[in-house]
Order: structure tokens, then C-alpha cells, then sequence
């Protein structure tokens, strides 16, 4: 991922902590100093690593309800 990207694409297999990863890129990209209530993986810390700030929007497509309604919360 460079500096460059203005997309980031998650791709893992189910219960990998993908809305987890993403919840918390939007938190760091809120709020800088956000600091998770878990231990980040080094793929999730590199993601962080690449949050922009001050984004003006976000997009997330969530292809099932559930998780929908949960990144909504």
C-alpha cells in the first residue's frame, strides 16, 4: 500500500476481524490518538498507518445485513 492509494481493499476469509479492521481505520481517521481496546495485528497497525486525516467521506459496502448494522452502530 503506498501513500499514494486513495482505496484500501480488505480481503480475509470469514471471522478474520475485517469489520473490527475497519471500524477502527475510521476511528483513527476521526481521531488520530483513537486507541483500540485490543492489541492490533501488524496488518491492522499498517492499515492505521495509512489513515488519512481530515477525510471528508467514507464509503463501506457491506454485502450482508448483519455487518451493515453493526458498522452503523
Amino acid at each position: 500500500m503506498s501513500q499514494n492509494q486513495k482505496h484500501i481493499v480488505i480481503r480475509a476469509r470469514a471471522g478474520t476481524g475485517k469489520t473490527a479492521t475497519v471500524i477502527d481505520f475510521v476511528n483513527y481517521v476521526i481521531n488520530p490518538k483513537y486507541q483500540p481496546t485490543y492489541t492490533p495485528t501488524e496488518e491492522q497497525q499498517a492499515i492505521h498507518a495509512h489513515a488519512p486525516s481530515g477525510a471528508k467521506k467514507i464509503i463501506y459496502c457491506a454485502f450482508n445485513k448483519a455487518i451493515a448494522e453493526e458498522v452503523q452502530a
